[in-house]
């Protein structure tokens, strides 16, 4: 075999052992956040998901360690609120049932992408939802009441990545521009991926979005951010990764 086969070969089980390693460490911390939940919670795996095209992805759903069983439900729609569904993607299974200290893996998938461009991201989410079951002592049992049983519930993003792009290197927020425009500063976004900031501060000071606009920069778009600082001078930020994790970093507003 010659050595340049070697190598490959090589190279894809380092890769491989790589994402075992991620997926795992994923799963060991949501393990370890289910002994500080209250019954009837559960956690989620990821604090977002990276769907890449043809490639399927999955989710850790993990019951939390005190009695109880939840119904867990899980959908897609193409805003925050869930107001449209987003048929193009699926999950599965939609509904199940999770026991105390139970695990179950979600599977999403891109079942229709025509509509979506390819030479950007584009972005859905997932709202994960659990209806407590009832106490089975409980002496109201099996009488009907009025109202709904509410359970806890999450809601994250899915970023589908086109297959043209690559998983992004912490320089893309650094691709990010600041400008001065009259009542805060506008940030500009010239990549095809999503920005998304835990933390924005102008001088010291934070920053704050217009009325009804997003929490993240959309690719190849701008956004106008309101601020108290008076020079507008420095920019820093904390971004988050693919992995959830921050990236910081500081940008000068022209």
């Amino acid at each position: 075999m010659s050595e340049g086969k070697k190598s490959g070969r090589g190279k894809r089980r380092m890769r491989s052992g790589r994402m075992r390693q991620l997926a795992g460490g994923g799963v060991m911390l949501a393990l370890a956040l289910c002994s500080a939940l209250p019954a009837q919670a559960f956690v989620l795996g990821g604090t977002r998901v990276i769907l890449s095209e043809g490639n399927v992805s999955t989710l850790a759903v993990v019951g939390g360690e005190k009695d109880g069983v939840l119904l867990v439900r899980a959908r897609v729609g193409r805003d925050v609120a869930l107001k449209e569904h987003a048929p193009e993607l699926l999950v599965s299974p939609p509904v199940f049932r999770l026991e105390k200290g139970g695990r179950n893996q979600l599977r999403l998938s891109m079942v229709n992408a025509a509509g979506l461009p390819h030479d950007r991201e584009s972005v859905r989410y997932l709202s994960v939802s659990g209806i407590p079951s009832s106490n089975p002592l409980s002496p109201d049992r099996g009488k009907t009441q009025a109202g709904m049983v509410i359970g806890q519930g999450a809601v994250i993003k899915v970023f589908w990545r086109p297959a043209g792009l690559a998983a992004p290197t912490d320089k893309v927020w650094g691709a990010m521009t600041a400008t001065r425009v009259p009542g805060g500063i506008e940030l500009a976004n010239p990549t095809p991926y999503y920005m998304s900031f835990s933390i924005l501060m102008a001088d010291g000071k934070p920053m704050t979005p217009a009325k009804d606009a997003p929490s993240m920069l959309a690719p190849f778009s701008h956004q106008m951010y309101g601020t108290s600082s008076v020079q507008k001078k420095e920019i820093e930020w904390t971004a988050l990764n693919d992995l959830g994790a921050p990236v910081k970093g500081k940008t000068q507003v022209r």
